[in-house]
């Protein structure tokens, strides 16, 4: 069960009197402490300043206290408990055959309470466009001139001047609704039922345009990994002894070691390993590779194998130099390049021969 919030107010008259009734009477305004709102009290409504918010014992005790400080001492009052000495006329009752003479008595009523409302709205009125005012010099606008700043109050005045009498006008219309819905139906409500809150209409939207945040830029999915080509390692410099002749027809790989140009083109340099292999082609050849290994020496994996004879150590010491420098990787790794090259290339005459 929801517990209802009251508020202790002053109505802004003179003299100035107290209430403390829910906040669901409130008919336009925010309800916060300091505020002034338009509050309903007995079918009419009027302006009051919103003193105290809490519970409707400490609120009763508040108000209290500032009777007795109004009137110097112990007040006690003629009315309900917990209200201000304010003047309201009782409802009158609902009577659908009214004669003429109860409408001639209620023109002086329907007058006075007329005068009530527009003192009211006139009222309410000041208490915006003075705050209107006071925040457009806060925010420093920039608007010094008498003119503009009568012509902004003027149009907040029609703005406010406008929501008020809509605000009133469906006051009136639902009042007269649930006197009509009471008087013919007399339908008690179900215990237990929450009263539907009281519809708060903000303040007229503010002339300055609002600029709205960019739309986010749109996600781009991600595609299928690109290929990454690996650049070309640079041509070698002159430490890794590659000496063209002449004719420009050979390329020296070492001091004893020469290859073709188009030989030297069709070398895929993109790995040492690669690059080994395919030099061994070039200065060797299949048949000396298949039939030749690195070192001449027997393999400890075949003892009952005879061995092979080496590769020319001379030429194969160049390779390794030049890769080496080339490359900057270890010797060994280029050595045992060789050695697979020579292995693989037993493997494929043999399938060649068979």
């Amino acid at each position: 069960m929801t517990k209802t919030m009251f508020m202790l107010i002053e109505w802004v008259r003179d003299p100035p009197t107290w209430d403390v009734l829910p906040v669901k009477k409130v008919i336009y305004g925010e309800i916060e402490v300091g505020n002034v709102c338009d509050v309903e009290y007995l079918e009419e409504s009027s302006p009051a300043r919103i003193i105290e918010l809490g519970s409707r014992n400490t609120l009763l005790k508040a108000l209290g206290k500032l009777e007795r400080d109004r009137a110097g001492g112990p007040t006690t009052t003629s009315g309900p408990s917990g209200r201000g000495q304010r003047e309201k006329r009782p409802p009158a009752p609902y009577s659908p055959g009214g004669t003429t003479s109860d409408n001639d008595e209620c023109v002086p009523m329907k007058r006075k309470k007329k005068e009530r409302e527009s003192s009211s709205k006139k009222i309410l009125m000041e208490y915006y466009a003075g705050l209107a005012k006071s925040s457009g010099d806060s925010a420093g606008l920039g608007k010094s001139s008498g003119d503009s700043d009568s012509a902004t109050i003027n149009s907040m005045s029609h703005q406010l001047d406008e929501i008020y009498n809509i605000l009133i006008d469906m006051n009136h219309r639902i009042s007269r609704l649930e006197k009509h819905i009471i008087t013919n139906h007399k339908t008690p409500m179900p215990a237990g039922a929450s009263v539907p809150p009281t519809v708060q209409h903000p303040l007229a939207a503010p002339t300055t345009p609002v600029h709205q945040p960019a739309p986010p830029a749109p996600v781009r999915q991600p595609g299928p990994p690109t290929p990454v080509r690996q650049p070309a390692p640079p041509p070698p410099s002159a430490s890794a002894t590659t000496i063209c002749s002449t004719n420009n027809t050979d390329v020296h790989i070492g001091l004893s070691t020469s290859i073709t140009q188009h030989q030297y083109g069709s070398i895929k340099w993109f790995n040492a390993k690669k690059a080994t292999k395919d030099l061994l082609l070039a200065v060797f050849g299949r048949s000396i590779l298949a039939s030749h290994s690195y070192t001449g020496k027997q393999s400890n994996a075949f003892r009952t194998k005879a061995a092979k004879p080496q590769l020319n150590p001379v030429k194969v010491g160049d390779i390794i130099n030049y890769i080496t420098k080339r490359f900057g990787v270890d010797q060994g790794e280029v050595k045992k390049a060789i050695s697979e090259k020579c292995a693989d290339q037993e493997k494929m005459e043999k399938r060649w021969t068979h």
